[in-house]
């Protein structure tokens, strides 16, 4: 039982391209618009980078500045609190003038070394 459908089998062949030359203009023709949005979507994204790029730079700025208000802080305040003790103990004393206010100072400097060397011995206790 041989079934010859010799010019049925063209017809459906060449409407096989057809329909698919159909469907690839619809393709086509709806992907266009999406094409067209994703180009206009790059000059946007291009200014975003180039806005997060200033940002990075101005936070890296903020952030050397702090640092260096920091490390000036760290710098002046152990100075201070040696000049509020020796304050403290220029203002015990009987005597005035800039040679007492010397003596202070340095009397100020040993009490701060000698608490340091209490802080140290106690913490090796501890341990």
């Amino acid at each position: 039982m041989n079934l010859n459908l010799y010019p049925f089998n063209i017809y459906i062949l060449y409407a096989a391209i057809v329909l698919l030359i159909v469907f690839l203009i619809l393709t086509v023709v709806k992907a266009m618009p999406l094409l067209r949005a994703v180009g206009n979507l790059k000059q946007p994204l291009d200014q975003m980078s180039l806005r997060v790029a200033d940002v990075s730079d101005k936070a890296g700025k903020v952030t050397s500045m702090i640092n260096g208000i920091v490390s000036t802080v760290k710098k002046v305040v152990p100075v201070l609190v040696l000049l509020s003790l020796a304050n403290e103990i220029y203002q015990d004393s009987d005597e005035d003038g800039i040679k007492e206010f010397g003596k202070s100072t340095v009397k100020a400097i040993q009490k701060q070394q000698d608490e340091k060397k209490l802080a140290k011995s106690i913490a090796k206790l501890l341990k």
